[in-house]
C-alpha cells in the first residue's frame, strides 16, 4: 500500500515539475479519493514554492453549475491564506473578479479568468506553479463537470494562459469518460494515471510487502503500519495495539518521533474503540506531546490526534479540556486550507462550550462555522450546525437571532436536497 501511496505521490510530483504536459487524469473510484486528496495535500505541503488549489466538491448536471461551487470554494481559499498573511503583515490576496462567479459567461472564460488572476499573485520572474486539483467526489453526475474540463484540454497546444499552470482532473475507473475523449482525439499534453486503492489491493499489497525479504527494514516498518490500521478498521485491537508496539519501538530508535506519534495515536484509536477511553486519551496526549515540537511535519498528527482527544474528553466529561483540543485542531486545519475539517472542528468547540454552559460563545462559534460553511459549499455539516444553533437560540436567543439562524438551515437543507437528494 504504502508503495501505491509514493508511486501517486511521486507522479504528481513529476507532473507539477515538468513544464511539457498542462494535464493529468486520475482515473479512479469514489472510494479512491479520500485517500488520493490525503496524499494531494502531502503534496502541497511538500511544494512550498507552489500553492496547490484543491476542490473536491460533488460534480454537477451543469458546467456552470460546476464552476459556481469551484469559485465559491476558491473565494473561501483565498480568505483563509489572507488570514495568515495579515499575521505574517503581508499584503492580503485580492478578491476574484466579479465575472468569475457569472454563471452567463462561459465556462472556459470564467476558470480562464480565475486561473490569471491567482497567477497573478506571484512574480513572474519566479519559479511557482499553481496546481488546479479538480477533483469531484463523489462523481454523482459527469456531464457538467466533463464540459468544464473539456474546455480546458491544450487541444491547440500549450496556450498563453497556461503559464505556470498545472491541472489535475479525475475520471471515473468503472465508467470512464475522459480517457476515451482523450484516446479518440488525440489531445496531446495530457497524461494519466490509474488509481487504485480498493481493499483488496491494499492488502495484497501490504501482505506481499512484509513477506518479501528484501523488502528494507524501514519499508516493512511502514507496511506493518499500514497492517496495524488495517487490524484496527476490523477490530481486530489485540492485533493492531501489538503492531504498532514494534513499529513504536523501531521509531524510537530511529529517533523519528513523528512516526512514533502516529503509532500511540493507532493505539489510543484501538483503547477508545475497546471502551478504554482513559488509557486512550493517555497515547493521545503522548502522540502529541512527540509530534508538536517537530514543526510543520507534525502538525497534520497534532491536527488529526488533537481532534480524537477532544471527543474522548467530551465522552469522559471533560468539557474544557474538550474545547482547547478542538479549537487547536481547527487552527491547524484553517492553515492546511481544510475548510471542512475546520468546520466539524468548530462544530465541536461549540458543542464542548455549551457542554460547559458558555451558551453565548458556542453561539458564536457556531455562527462563524455556519458563515465558513456556505461559503466553502461545505451544506451537509452547515446544516448539522445551524441545527444546534437553532436549538440553542429557541432557548436562549433573541427573535432575531432564532429567525436569522432558522433561515440559515432552511438554506443549508434546501442546498442538501439539491445537492445530494
Amino acid at each position: 500500500m504504502q508503495q501505491k501511496i509514493e508511486e501517486l505521490k511521486d507522479s504528481v510530483h513529476e507532473f507539477i515539475d515538468q513544464a511539457d504536459d498542462l494535464f493529468l487524469v486520475l482515473i479512479a473510484r469514489d472510494t479512491d479519493m479520500p485517500l488520493v486528496l490525503k496524499i494531494i495535500e502531502g503534496v502541497d505541503l511538500e511544494q512550498p514554492a507552489d500553492i496547490v488549489l484543491r476542490f473536491a466538491e460533488p460534480s454537477a448536471p451543469t458546467g456552470p453549475a460546476y464552476v459556481d461551487t469551484v469559485m465559491k470554494s476558491l473565494d473561501a481559499q483565498i480568505r483563509e491564506v489572507n488570514v495568515l498573511r495579515e499575521e505574517k503583515a503581508l499584503m492580503p490576496w485580492s478578491a476574484l473578479p466579479a465575472a468569475c462567479h457569472d454563471s452567463r459567461w462561459p465556462e472556459s472564460q470564467r476558470v480562464h479568468l480565475a486561473m490569471r488572476h491567482v497567477r497573478e499573485f506571484f512574480p513572474k520572474t519566479e519559479d511557482h506553479r499553481i496546481v488546479w486539483c479538480f477533483l469531484p467526489a463523489p462523481m454523482q453526475d459527469p456531464r457538467g463537470y466533463a464540459s468544464v474540463m473539456g474546455s480546458l484540454l491544450p487541444r491547440k497546444g500549450i496556450e498563453p494562459w497556461m503559464h505556470s499552470q498545472r491541472i489535475i482532473a479525475r475520471d471515473d475507473a468503472d465508467t470512464p469518460f475522459l480517457v476515451p475523449y482523450l484516446g479518440k482525439h488525440r489531445v496531446e499534453g495530457v497524461l494519466a494515471y490509474r488509481v487504485d486503492f480498493s481493499t483488496a489491493a491494499i492488502l495484497d499489497s501490504l501482505v506481499a510487502q512484509a513477506k518479501n525479504p528484501e523488502t528494507p527494514e524501514v519499508q516493512r516498518m511502514q507496511t506493518l503500519l499500514q497492517l496495524a490500521a488495517a487490524d484496527q478498521a476490523h477490530q481486530r485491537h489485540p492485533d493492531a495495539i501489538k503492531k504498532y508496539a514494534v513499529c513504536y519501538d523501531y521509531y524510537q530508535k530511529q529517533g523519528q518521533p513523528v512516526e512514533q506519534a502516529i503509532c500511540l495515536g493507532g493505539v489510543g484509536d484501538s483503547l477508545c474503540a475497546g471502551g478504554h477511553h482513559t488509557e486512550g486519551k493517555e497515547r493521545y496526549q503522548q502522540s502529541l506531546a512527540l509530534a508538536s515540537p517537530a514543526g510543520a511535519k507534525g502538525m497534520p498528527v497534532v491536527m488529526l490526534v488533537a481532534a480524537k482527544t477532544g471527543d474522548v474528553c467530551l465522552l469522559l466529561g471533560q468539557a474544557g479540556e474538550a474545547e482547547g483540543y478542538f479549537d487547536l485542531a481547527s487552527q491547524i486545519a484553517g492553515k492546511f486550507l481544510n475548510l471542512e475539517f475546520k468546520a466539524d472542528c468548530m462544530e465541536k468547540v461549540g458543542l464542548a462550550r455549551e457542554a460547559s454552559g458558555n451558551h453565548n460563545s458556542a453561539a458564536e462559534v457556531w455562527r462563524n462555522a455556519v458563515a465558513l460553511c456556505r461559503d466553502g459549499d461545505y451544506f451537509l455539516r452547515m446544516r448539522t450546525i445551524a441545527e444546534r444553533l437553532v436549538a440553542l437560540l429557541s432557548q436562549r436567543g433573541s427573535g432575531e437571532e432564532l429567525r436569522q439562524a432558522q433561515g440559515q438551515l432552511a438554506h443549508a437543507e434546501q442546498m442538501c436536497r439539491e445537492r445530494y437528494a
